[in-house]
């Protein structure tokens, strides 16, 4: 009888995509850990090992939120503890003391044929790139050698170890796909956009996540250049990345700007990996690319906050300066026109020089408007009450241009805390301008001379807030006028009409009120102005 020996085999491509797998995971700049039922960190990235600052995983009992948190239980509010208890990913955004930064935390459960909970995978993101790091098909390939082992020592014929040799390949194979398809969904679920190119810069692979953030499905995706979907600005760019890249292997934290298939734009940061052949040309390169949209955003409004408040100081003292010679004018003039009979030369000239001065007078009025904060006192009022009261103002108007009013704004929405001329103010000023845009575009009656008003509550972060938007397809607003409409003086109507205050005002009483101003627009087809106001935390 043969002595039964014991085989190790398994497929060539398990080696490689545990290899392919760490080198995406340990290139993501985010955090990984998983899990075990007793909130045991079982496994860590590199980016995790390094900011936890972790003591090695084997077998030692690492608590979760000793090192998240800095704490010896779980802190209220944990999302591994949610996601445990009703075994359904969970997505928060927190700051966290102990480690000083401000995260996003997607915790994924996982759970086995029983529908028991046995694991956790939790993702964090600071502000920085991360990658993801695989350590998991290791366990499986330990376990599975040992039940191969196991096995073989049972087995004691030659067609008992051929049998095993057969059952040992299967499981190898089961254990692959298993670990393909839960990396493949860790991959797909991760926050930022991968993709695969060959050496011709055509993607052979992507994640679910570049597909929605791009507009496309996978499949009209996979099989084209990478070009296709960046500017030109950006295409020109990427042409000059491949020598460099070749050189040095690594790109990080370069821009890009992407086009989705909708024609529509955003920019992101990417970081761009090469793989090299022996002669040392480049055969396959992976590209982690993360939407930089909000922080731009960001940083545009923070910009244009600082230059509102510089030409709020200057417009304060610009005002101030110009009303007494103003008011001087206009009370010499109006002595003109009292010596001076109706229908005379000099009568008529004063009483332009009134009228004027008085145009004036109202600019330095709005200028003031713009440059200070009233110091009227905020009480509690129905948003639906305000809007009324605008209305009030405007329904002549707007019925005398044909304009359709749709409102729909629920009375039943929580009470917010401002000051109801100022937001009122702001009502108008917009109503105003959606006027404008709807005249110019439709001269009489029109199917699409419509204003369409709505009002909902939401949910950010915790903080609840009231969006109230302004829809109408007039003519909208040009690309290149969209990042100067709220600037002050700027306006796009003609010189006679307006001042170019209305939205600088608006923007700012939004802005005071702790609330946020956006605009939306699409040159000849439609402008949506959105206002969030925070609701009051008073009961």
């Amino acid at each position: 009888m043969n002595k039964p020996t014991t085989h190790k085999r398994f497929p060539k491509e398990t080696s490689l995509f545990k290899q392919d797998l760490e080198s995406i995971f340990d290139g993501i700049n985010e955090m990984i850990t998983i899990h075990d039922s007793d909130f045991n960190i079982i496994y860590a990235n590199e980016t995790a090992r390094k900011i936890l600052r972790l003591p090695s995983l084997n077998g030692k009992n690492i608590k979760c939120y000793k090192y998240y948190h800095g704490q010896d239980s779980p802190p209220d509010g944990c999302p591994s503890c949610t996601c445990v208890k009703t075994l359904k990913p969970v997505v928060v955004e927190r700051f966290e003391p102990y480690l000083n930064l401000f995260v996003e935390i997607k915790a994924i459960p996982q759970i086995d044929s029983s529908n028991q909970h046995i694991r956790l995978i939790h993702i964090t993101r600071d502000i920085t790139e991360h990658r993801l790091a695989a350590e998991e098909l290791q366990k499986h390939r330990t376990e599975l050698m040992k039940l191969v082992e196991e096995r073989t020592d049972e087995l004691s014929i030659s067609n008992e170890f051929l049998r095993q040799e057969i059952l040992d390949r299967k499981l190898a194979e089961h254990a692959l796909k298993i670990s393909e398809q839960k990396y493949r969904n860790l991959y797909d679920n991760a926050p930022d956009m991968y993709h695969t190119l060959n050496k011709n810069k055509i993607i052979i692979d992507c994640n679910e996540t570049e597909a929605r953030m791009l507009g496309y499905t996978k499949e009209e995706i996979i099989g084209r250049p990478l070009t296709d979907f960046f500017t030109k600005e950006s295409k020109r760019k990427f042409e000059k990345d491949s020598p460099r890249l070749k050189k040095e292997k690594v790109l990080r934290n370069i821009e890009r700007t992407f086009i989705r298939k909708d024609g529509t734009t955003f920019p992101a940061i990417v970081n761009v990996y090469a793989e090299l052949d022996s002669r040392g040309e480049i055969y396959e390169i992976r590209a982690i690319s993360r939407d930089i949209t909000e922080r731009k955003r960001a940083e545009a409004e923070a910009m244009r906050t600082a230059h509102l408040v510089a030409l709020g100081e200057l417009a304060a003292g610009v005002a101030h300066e110009i009303n007494n010679p103003i008011n001087g004018i206009i009370n010499y003039a109006q002595i003109l026109l009292n010596k001076n009979q109706p229908g005379s030369k000099d009568h008529d000239i004063a009483k332009r020089i009134i009228k004027e001065s008085d145009r004036i007078a109202g600019i330095v009025g709005n200028l003031l408007s713009f440059a200070r904060y009233s110091n009227e006192e905020m009480r509690l009022v129905h948003i639906h009450e305000i809007m009324s009261d605008a209305l009030g103002l405007t329904n002549a108007q707007l019925t005398k241009d044909a304009i359709r009013l749709q409102v729909t704004i629920p009375t039943d929405l929580p009470a917010l805390e401002v000051i109801p001329e100022q937001i009122e103010q702001v009502f108008l000023n917009i109503i105003s301008n959606a006027r404008f845009a709807l005249n110019e575009k439709y001269a009489s009656a029109h199917e699409n001379k419509i204003l369409r008003i709505t009002g909902k509550q939401g949910t950010v972060n915790n903080s609840r807030y009231i969006r109230i938007v302004f829809y109408d397809r007039g003519t909208g607003i040009s690309p290149d006028n969209m990042n100067k409409v709220i600037n002050p003086f700027f306006s796009t109507k003609p010189a006679n009409i307006g001042t170019g205050l209305g939205l600088s005002i608006s923007h700012g009483i939004i802005t005071n009120h702790g609330g946020k101003l956006l605009i939306d627009s699409v040159e000849g087809e439609f402008t949506k102005v959105i206002i969030d106001l925070p609701l009051s935390v008073k009961p």
